[in-house]
């Protein structure tokens, strides 16, 4: 196989950020384990304030911080268990301007992924941050990174970073591009860093981050599924999430066209098992939309934002969070969401399993499960 050659060159900026705390909320929140047993109804018990649309939220390993990036460039450090702010940090100082964030895996640094446009191609930059105080310890040269998916996840020796379908040395700064097949596919990186998988028209190849080499090859663009429960036989899968321990991955049909919500046709999302090399379960339920599945932290548990009937190509009627056990994919629970309230578009576990965040555009909401028989 070719050896990976490295961008040459980096630029080291170094500053501090001074905090700048909100008040504490009266109400800080209460933990409780979630899994299949104890869904019951979702309880808000914190949402963070921000004057600016989000484009992305991080959990520290220990679950006690919430980190969100804003559209400006501006991460903002939440203490979870006082429900405070602790302090922002201004990527644009350092010219990282980042959207995509992600906590090392040893909590002590963030990872910024941010991108512009340079003689028309867009170019990433990889920033490195202080949890504790916001310095900035490193930012890398602008490297190309394809248009979409971008996502920037630490590896689990907190050594290097998945910045979509690069490798990034954050000891050094050095860029490590994988060799994947097409600029404009989607990328999903799996929590620990060790796998990338690609999708582009129904084909799907899973990568080896440390070394690039293709591991996994999925065609799904020949009808694995008929057209019996409604399910639209053909239409291209996604690989969207990666189970914690990175040896599940959950598959999304692609958006259905406006003229297809108010028919009998529905997405279809399945798990692939990297152990057996093959499909393990389908997930229940009929749905229009199911957006960026989340696994619980053990495995055993999935949850999505799912909506199953659409008033209009902007607004469901119906939307919920609804949950599914890993092994048979069946459904578990499912939580309804007010009609007219936000669209999430990222759902992630506190890593010690306690607590749900979901994101909208220019919302956060932490909450708890409690049961009804708590």
């Amino acid at each position: 196989m070719r050896r990976l050659h490295p961008i040459v060159g980096m630029a080291v900026l170094l500053c501090l950020m001074l905090p700048r705390p909100l008040a504490a909320q009266e109400n800080p929140p209460q933990r409780r384990v979630i899994n299949a047993q104890n869904i019951g109804e979702l309880v808000e018990v914190w949402q963070p304030v921000l004057d600016d649309s989000i484009s992305d939220m991080a959990w520290s390993p220990d679950s006690a911080v919430l980190a969100l990036n804003d559209f400006e460039g501006v991460i903002h450090i939440y203490d979870v268990t006082a429900a405070t702010q602790r302090r922002e940090i201004d990527t644009r100082a350092a010219g990282a301007e980042t959207s995509w964030l992600s906590f090392t895996a040893d909590g002590q640094q963030i990872i910024g992924l941010g991108t512009t446009l340079i003689n028309g191609r867009n170019k990433g930059v990889v920033s490195l941050w202080k949890a504790a105080d916001g310095s900035l310890v490193l930012v890398t040269v602008p490297f190309f990174v394809p248009l979409h998916r971008l996502e920037v996840v630490s590896t689990p020796t907190s050594d290097k970073a998945i910045a979509n379908a690069n490798v990034v040395d954050i000891t050094s700064g050095e860029v490590f591009p994988l060799a994947l097949g097409n600029e404009y596919s989607t990328v999903a990186i799996s929590p620990d860093g060790r796998w990338v998988a690609e999708s582009l028209g129904g084909k799907i190849t899973i990568y080896d981050a440390a070394t690039g080499e293709s591991v996994v090859a999925l065609d799904l663009t020949e009808a694995i599924f008929t057209a019996s429960d409604g399910v639209i036989p053909g239409m291209s899968f996604q690989a969207t999430t990666f189970s914690t321990d990175g040896q599940k991955l959950v598959l999304v049909q692609g958006v259905l066209g406006e003229e297809q919500l108010n028919d009998t046709t529905f997405l279809s999302s399945v798990i692939f098992d990297l152990t057996s090399g093959g499909l393990s379960a389908t997930l229940d339920g009929q749905f229009k939309a199911v957006h960026e599945p989340a696994f619980h932290p053990d495995g055993s548990l999935i949850a999505a934002y799912t909506c199953a009937v659409f008033v209009t190509a902007e607004q469901c009627a119906n939307p919920a969070i609804t949950f599914w056990e890993t092994t048979s994919g069946g459904q578990v629970g499912q939580i309804a969401l007010p009609a007219d309230g936000l669209t999430v578009l990222d759902i992630e576990f506190s890593p010690d399993g306690t607590l749900l965040a979901l994101r909208s555009s220019n919302e956060v909401i932490i909450y708890g499960l409690s049961s009804a028989t708590e």
